[in-house]
């Protein structure tokens, strides 16, 4: 939301599909925030037709999450890019991940010989697992292991670690891929996902800050590919709550974790949202 409005302060003329798209992600959080603005299905009409203009959107259809995050992250990337002030653009790069270069190096078992390395890769790529029943952090492990070790397995036993080189965020976002599943085109396997995590297993940034992040939003989908719903849960003040269109329930964790998968019926999380600990994100001043 910071970044989002911070952006608005930088362009405010929505006079090209890019501004268009950013101006119509305002609204809709003004909205939903204050009631005030356009209505959310206005909001949201814009926000499609900026998409379709900037060929995001092949046709107008049903557009999984995944997708739609994609592509807004992407439009919001290439404007920082534009920003001509080179503090306020690395405030807001930390906000989220502008660019967020991976390192793959790929050793000897012994690890005295380095087989490959690189830090060409996406981090896009490393945020976007594929369910297998496991964990998060298992397919966070097992993302990489399948791409290059298979090269190298026979030749030394290779042991291959992938890590995140820069400093990581205050905030990132899990895109977990339910395509090319079962009959129906979805994966339904089981992804569970913790409600804190770690990173420091995953990145090479030595500083002392902590890298532990909370959990505070999931998006899930039922249904198939070809159509369905979506809900989603929001951590706020110590408690969860389930915002399944106009109805807003609090939940507990147990209720949440039947978004795991694993079952073709039901719920299934397709995005996950987690924030740096302990978070300030509500005292931080304005970047502008």
């Amino acid at each position: 939301r910071e970044a989002i409005f911070t952006l608005r302060k930088i362009f405010p003329q929505a006079d090209n599909p890019r501004t268009k798209l950013l101006h119509a992600i305002v609204a809709l959080f003004t909205h939903l925030e204050t009631g005030e603005g356009a209505c959310p299905k206005r909001a949201m009409r814009d926000l499609l037709d900026a998409e379709f203009e900037l060929g995001y959107l092949k046709a107008r259809q049903q557009d999984d999450s995944n997708i739609m995050l994609t592509d807004i992250l992407r439009n919001l990337r290439d404007l920082v890019r534009l920003i001509a002030d080179r503090e306020i653009s690395a405030k807001i790069t930390k906000l989220f991940p502008c660019q967020f270069p991976l390192r793959r190096t790929v050793k000897s078992s012994d690890g005295e010989k380095i087989l490959y390395d690189s830090s060409s890769m996406s981090a896009d790529d490393f945020f976007g697992v594929t369910p297998d029943g496991g964990t998060l952090e298992d397919a966070f492990r097992a993302d990489y292991c399948r791409w290059q070790s298979r090269k190298y397995r026979d030749v030394d036993g290779a042991l291959e670690m992938t890590r995140l080189e820069c400093p990581m965020p205050d905030n990132f976002t899990v895109k977990i891929h339910r395509v090319h599943g079962d009959a129906n085109g979805k994966n339904t396997l089981r992804c569970e996902f913790p409600e804190s995590i770690d990173m420091s297993q995953f990145t090479s940034d030595s500083s002392s800050e902590s890298l532990e992040y909370r959990l505070i939003s999931i998006i899930a989908h039922c249904g198939t590919m070809d159509g369905g719903h979506y809900k989603a849960y929001v951590y706020r003040n110590g408690k969860w709550f389930e915002c399944n269109d106009s109805i807003i329930r609090e939940v507990s964790w147990s209720d949440i974790e039947n978004a795991y998968g694993g079952r073709k019926d039901g719920f299934h999380a397709t995005t996950l949202g987690y924030e740096k600990k302990p978070s300030n994100h509500y005292d931080r001043p304005p970047l502008l």
